[in-house]
């Protein structure tokens, strides 16, 4: 997938097998996508990524994004969305950073973030979206979807 705005240098490459494994957490855990990435502040970045997410059938998931909220963590974005879609009771973070991870362990509950690897030596099927993380994501949702579900 080719893009302008990665002609330009502005976006690096997504990897498809990453992308699928997105989409099948979607799939088989029944969830939307918000949208965290620093990408969702740069228009050519924001279109890349939402094209992206099109061609393996994922443009219906996108959700939104969460505000930007200048000198604010990714936990206090995240937080703020949250606070702002109260029906939303079940979610899980996914960062490679490790900045990012440690702002949204603060802000949502235990064990509802997952941090990838950006960079695996020798190990690429370990990077990014990895089959091994997308097992724990939906995991993790279904815990919640079983744990609400004793609730009602």
């Amino acid at each position: 997938l080719v893009h302008d705005a990665q002609r330009r240098g502005h976006c690096p490459p997504l990897e498809r097998r990453c992308l699928a494994n997105l989409k099948r957490v979607v799939d088989e855990a029944g969830a939307s996508i918000v949208l965290t990435t620093t990408w969702r502040l740069d228009a050519d970045q924001r279109s890349f990524l939402l094209e992206a997410l099109g061609v393996v059938g994922l443009s219906d998931a996108v959700l939104g994004e969460v505000p930007h909220l200048m000198s604010a963590s990714r936990g206090d974005e995240v937080r703020a969305w949250l606070q702002e879609h109260p029906e939303v009771s079940v979610c899980v973070a996914i960062d490679d950073s490790d900045a990012h991870v440690a702002s949204l362990s603060e802000t949502l509950t235990p064990g509802r973030v997952v941090q990838t690897a950006m960079h695996v030596p020798g190990d690429e099927a370990a990077e990014g979206l990895s089959d091994e993380k997308v097992d724990m994501v939906i995991r993790i949702f279904r815990a919640q979807l079983d744990s609400c579900d004793l609730m009602t």
